[in-house]
């Protein structure tokens, strides 16, 4: 191991939302000394990255995506009937936004008063507020299309930011679909591509480099120092790079925990099975993950040969329940006063005017959102917004290079299975119902039209055939006291530590309502503010 000779202030691991708005932001101060690590290549410049209606050509390229797969999905009370799902992460600088769908789905204010219920302090919804509106600036569209999407019942221009560097706006786009849709019985935006802000100064930036490991020290008073990380460059040679102030985490859900295991932190057992020495046991680490899971039927259109608003659309081708501990026992209380309450939605409904496709076995993103039909097929989805599942992420060995255990336990709580089979039945409902019905062809759709979806048990089955997941994973580090299972205290400094932060969405305790990148934006401009006020004092 060769020591790198430049320290630095800050080192960021992983060039994801998280750790490039912390890069930018820190080199606002001009004697801020920052470095950016990445595993991933940077293909700034490249087509694909540039051109939002090409993103579904890299799911599952080795250039752009980690590509992911669970495990088997199974457990002893529910399961997704063995299937394995795959899970695009982003090798890439911008990591997944490269790879996402250019959405802003901003949190519910239910959202924020559930992450402050569990003992953090500064999460409620007025102090996080101010941190939305500061990453975006907000275009609103066209007095037509506000007017069509009836904005002014649900945005207010007040809500939405006006100087942050990323442009966020409604597409200008409205069709039959969309009418249909909304008169049969919020928001969407999207980001147009446009030059960034420049800071006082650039992060140090390393590319196609492999952290494998933070380098701690503990002192005798039992707390942890990070300082600094081990490297591998892309030509194979290892550096231990030093820092002099904070080292953060911002590898995302899927990859923060294996780099602290790597590293000593995390459940004891675990540890000590592939021989790595334990500096911290934080239990906490790798577990509550949670997910967005969908279903989502698909309905056939008229045939291309009867006229009709839609027939022209193109395709995107490209149990018993277990003993809780506290931690989880107190999330599921949360989580069933948000069931209950009439203003807050247990589900999201979406359609896509593509087909997304699910098999036995092995179901990759790429997979999902080929063209497996032959027919006209559009997807009506649901979307579970409170997962009661949990899931982990853990090493599988002790190699840095080998892909972790990715085992979600999708449906592992009953309660998952039954909110989303009586979600599709609503969904079934919806596709029989005028206006929407005279947009499809009768009696055509997957799952075929003799399973009958008002049988609830049949309707489960549907959800176990049909079920993938809307790739939002989160709560690997959670934000909650170490006693209930929690990783990072409310400054976002991992528990038993003095400067090891993590910024991403895997200290989010519980998942949003909306889709992650957004919350993701806002978290790490509010551990901005924390690191710029921990520095005065």
């Amino acid at each position: 191991m060769i020591a790198s000779e430049q320290p630095y202030n800050f080192i960021i691991v992983s060039a994801g939302v998280g750790g490039l708005v912390l890069a930018s932001r820190l080199c606002e101060d001009a004697t801020a000394n920052v470095l950016l690590v990445e595993a991933g290549p940077n293909h700034m410049g490249d087509l694909h990255v540039e051109t939002p209606g090409l993103l579904g050509a890299m799911f599952g390229d080795p250039d752009f995506d980690w590509n992911y797969l669970t495990e088997p999905q199974r457990s002893n009370q529910v399961h997704a009937n063995n299937r394995q799902m795959g899970q695009p992460r982003g090798w890439i600088v911008s990591s997944f936004s490269a790879l996402n769908f250019s959405i802003v789905a901003y949190p519910s204010h239910a959202n924020f008063e559930a992450w402050e219920s569990l003992d953090n302090d500064g999460w409620e919804p007025d102090a996080m507020a101010p941190y939305l509106r500061k990453f975006h600036t907000y275009t609103p569209p066209s007095e037509t299309t506000s007017a069509l999407l009836s904005l002014d019942q649900y945005m207010k221009a007040d809500n939405q930011g006006n100087q942050g560097p990323v442009p966020v706006c409604h597409p200008d786009v409205y069709t039959p679909f969309n009418q249909t849709w909304n008169e049969t019985p919020p928001g969407i935006c999207w980001g147009l591509l446009r030059p960034g802000r420049r800071t006082a100064q650039k992060p140090h930036l390393f590319t196609e480099t492999m952290v494998e490991r933070v380098a701690l020290t503990k002192s005798d008073d039992g707390q942890v120092t990070a300082t600094g990380v081990q490297i591998q460059t892309k030509d194979g040679e290892q550096l231990a790079v030093s820092a002099t102030r904070e080292v953060f985490i911002s590898a995302g859900t899927l990859n923060s925990p294996q780099l602290l295991d790597l590293s000593g932190i995390g459940a004891a057992d675990l540890l000590k099975k592939h021989s790595i020495p334990v500096v911290l046991d934080l239990p906490g680490v790798g577990e509550n993950l949670q997910d967005h899971r969908v279903v989502q039927p698909l309905v056939e259109l008229y045939e291309k040969t009867r006229p009709g608003p839609l027939t022209g659309m193109p395709y995107l081708d490209s149990p018993q329940v277990e003993q809780f501990s506290p931690g989880r026992q107190q999330q599921y209380n949360i989580l069933r006063q948000m069931l209950r309450d009439d203003q807050t939605g247990s589900a999201q409904y979406m359609f896509l005017n593509s087909q997304v496709n699910v098999k036995p076995g092995v179901s990759t993103m790429a997979y999902a959102l080929s063209k497996d039909l032959p027919e006209n097929y559009i997807s009506i989805m649901a979307l579970l917004n409170h997962p009661f599942s949990r899931g982990s992420i853990h090493i599988r060995s002790a190699n840095p290079g080998e892909k972790h255990v990715y085992d979600p336990k999708y449906l592992s709580h009953p309660l998952d299975l039954e909110v989303l089979a009586r979600h599709t039945q609503f969904l079934d409902r919806i596709a029989g119902t005028q206006p929407f019905s005279s947009l499809l062809k009768p009696g055509a759709r997957v799952p075929e039209a003799a399973v009958d979806l008002a049988d609830l048990e049949k309707a489960k089955e549907v959800v176990k055939d049909c079920l993938f997941h809307d790739f939002h994973p989160v709560g690997t580090y959670a934000v909650m006291p170490a006693d209930l299972g929690g990783v990072v205290d409310p400054q976002l400094k991992m528990h038993g530590t003095r400067n090891l932060r993590v910024v991403d969405a895997s200290i989010f305790p519980l998942e949003t309502s909306g889709n992650i990148q957004a919350m993701t934006y806002a978290v790490a401009e509010r551990a901005t503010d924390m690191i710029r006020s921990s520095a005065h004092h």
